[in-house]
Formats: C-alpha cells, structure tokens, sequence
C-alpha cells in the first residue's frame, strides 16, 4: 500500500476540473488548525472534503465542505464508511478509498473520465553528506522527430531557448544535492557533438556501443561512476519536467525506508509505464506498455522518467542480469523486445532477488511529458510557464 510517511508529508488529491486557486485557501485555513492535510473533491457532485491523518493512518479530522464531521479509528476504513454514508452513488467513495490504500491499478478503480492531480506540500528531504551520482540517458535515434523533418538530436532540442538537456543538467547541479558526478549517455556516432555542446558544464559524456535499450546504456555508465557513490538517479535528457521535489522526495524515502530501488510516481490515467502493485500494495512488477506490448490500464500508477538505484542494486542486481539477458551469437538481449530496459528488469529481478522496492507517489502527471515530437516542446513550455505564473 502507499507506506505510512507519505501521508505525514500530505499528498493531496483532486479530481478533474476542481480549481487550485478556489482550494490553496481552504487548505492554508485548515491546516493552520489541524496540520497537513490531504484533501479530494468531486467537482460532478460539488463535494469537498479535507482530512488529516497520522504516521498510523488514524484519522485525526475530516471536513465536508468545510463542516468539520468526526471519523474515529482506521483511516481507511472510517474515510470509506463515511464517504459511502453520505454518498452512496458516488464515484468519489470506490476511488478516494482506493488510493487511499494504494490499490493503484485499473481493475480496482472504477474511474472513467477522472484524473488526479496534485497539491505539492512540503516535502521530506534526504540527509545532508548523501553521495549522489546522476546518470542521463541521451540515446535512440529519434526517428520520430526525423519523420517531422528535423535533425536536431531530441536531447539537444531547444526549450525556451536551451537543449533539453541543460535544463536537467542544470536543475541537477542547482539542487540541494551533492551529485559528485553527472554522466550522459549518448550514441557513439554523436560523443563529438555532446562532448562539444556540454563543454565546461562538469558533465561525463560516455557512449553506448549500440542502442540496445536503457538498461544497457546504465550499464554502459557503471565503469564511470566515482567510487564513494552510494546512490545513483537515473532520467533522461528528454524529462525536464521532473521536479525537483520528486527527485529529493524519493531519495528520502529510499533512505529512511532502506530500499535498494525507488520510483517516484504519479497517479494517472492509461499510464504508459505503469508500476503495478498486488492486492496488499507491495510492488509487483513495472511494465513498459509499448515495447513489451502490454495492454494499459484504465487507471494507475506511472514511473515520471527518473529512478533511484542503491549501488548495493546496480552492483548485485544489475551486472549479474545483464549478463544473464545477454546472448552473444545474437549480440541482444533475451527478452521480447531484444533489449535491455530500465526500469523494469531492474523491479523484476529487485523483486526476486528479496531487494527493497517502493513507488512513491510524489510527482504530478505532467511530469511524465517528454520530448518525443516537435509538438512536445510547446508541451513542456506551457509547463514551464505554468509553474513560473505559480511561483509568481
């Protein structure tokens, strides 16, 4: 299920078309009184409803349009009973009960037509001295961009101005993080042109031999990670929407929760690399809808395009399995697509193996977008100017 800490640290929940302005007043207000709060509402049958809860996901108050209403005992259960009680017909009680337990995939969660969407609270943050290393995949042969005529390697493609990239180089090496090494990992064909383009930016431009999916391109960047590393982010030079909440938020948890694999997550519908979890919430298993051509769920939980791996991980979990997957009569992996991936062996073999796995459900939706065709840049520009009007 989602783990206790998440919800000491408030992650809240809003259903399609409420308003964010009409309810940063109502959730300053309550929690002036009550402490963070987690909040959902249901713009179809005008309800909103704000309730705080404990480590142990004992309710300590809920509001239903700011009439402050007593649930006693078990989160869960006392959040459901009430929401059921007065609003039988509701999809709001199947779907806030839902998540509230973690129960993240499609055929648990009857929502059509719903989105969640987030409030950011005030996220957890790692413990200051953490040796952290980042490793950026700048690979694939953009063949979708080349179809709409353009030549420009989608991670060197200009976003308000700069390559993707350096938006991610950048925030990386900005944030309250010490990442002793940033390493970007690019065809072998264009080391000449990453290696001119990120000079004097600090970064470690590495190649791999053969575009053999992101788990290789990992494992291609292990010989250069510095030996003090404990653990290693891996994202992609076309992800600058991931926040920085979502990279620092996850790392805490990693921490404090001693896990050797941690994805930060969102919750969406038809998720397209969706992290799928068992009855109980534990993680059990992460697929990639595309290429292992699995059918997406309705509704679920999605990776953002960034991961946390311990070094204990890389080196036990993910040199052995790609020697494992490797066949050299036909130089690619055993698997269906022919290629090594990451995330996903890594959660299966993690899994196996007995090693700490969590999503954390920290991010928001539109953290996901990545620059795929030109008609994503005005995507993630919108997004951009987004959160600077939010912040203004």
């Amino acid at each position: 299920m989602v783990s206790f800490p998440l919800w000491s640290h408030a992650f809240r929940y809003l259903l399609k078309d409420a308003e964010v302005e009409e309810w940063s007043g109502l959730i300053d207000n309550f929690e002036q009184h009550y402490g963070p709060a987690a909040i959902v509402a249901a713009e179809l049958n005008k309800i909103k409803i704000v309730f705080s809860v404990n480590d142990d996901k004992e309710t300590r108050v809920i509001t239903r349009n700011e009439v402050e209403l007593q649930a006693d005992g078990n989160f869960q259960y006392g959040f459901n009973l009430f929401i059921d009680c007065q609003d039988s017909e509701s999809k709001l009680a199947n779907l806030a009960g839902m998540v509230a337990g973690g129960y993240c995939n499609g055929n648990q969660i009857p929502i059509k037509g719903l989105t969640v969407n987030w409030f950011h609270p005030v996220f957890p943050k790692p413990p200051a001295g953490v040796r952290c290393c980042a490793v950026l995949l700048c690979g694939g042969k953009g063949s979708r961009l080349a179809e709409q005529g353009v030549s420009t390697h989608k991670p060197l493609m200009p976003i308000n101005g700069k390559p993707s990239l350096f938006h991610v180089v950048e925030q990386l090496q900005n944030m309250e993080l010490d990442f002793t090494s940033i390493i970007i990992v690019v065809p072998p064909e264009r080391l000449k042109e990453y290696n001119l383009a990120l000079e004097g930016r600090g970064c470690v431009v590495v190649a791999q031999p053969v575009a053999l999916g992101t788990g290789d391109a990992v494992w291609h960047a292990l010989q250069h990670l510095p030996e003090e590393v404990e653990h290693v982010y891996v994202s992609f030079g076309t992800q600058p929407l991931v926040t920085d909440n979502s990279i620092l938020a996850s790392l805490a948890f990693h921490i404090k929760e001693k896990l050797e694999f941690t994805l930060p997550t969102t919750i969406t519908p038809n998720p397209y690399a969706p992290l799928l979890r068992r009855p109980d919430g534990k993680v059990s298993n992460s697929v990639e809808t595309h290429l292992e051509d699995v059918e997406k769920p309705e509704f679920g939980e999605a990776n953002v395009g960034g991961y946390w791996a311990s070094m204990k991980a890389l080196n036990e979990i993910l040199i052995p399995l790609q020697k494992t997957k490797w066949n050299a009569d036909s130089e690619t992996y055993m698997t269906s697509s022919g290629e090594f991936g990451y995330p996903n062996e890594m959660v299966r073999a993690c899994l196996e193996g007995g090693f700490g796995i969590d999503g954390v459900p920290c991010s928001e939706p539109q953290e996901m977008i990545g620059l795929k065709r030109i008609e994503d840049v005005s995507k993630i520009e919108l997004e951009f100017a987004r959160r600077q009007h939010n912040f203004d």
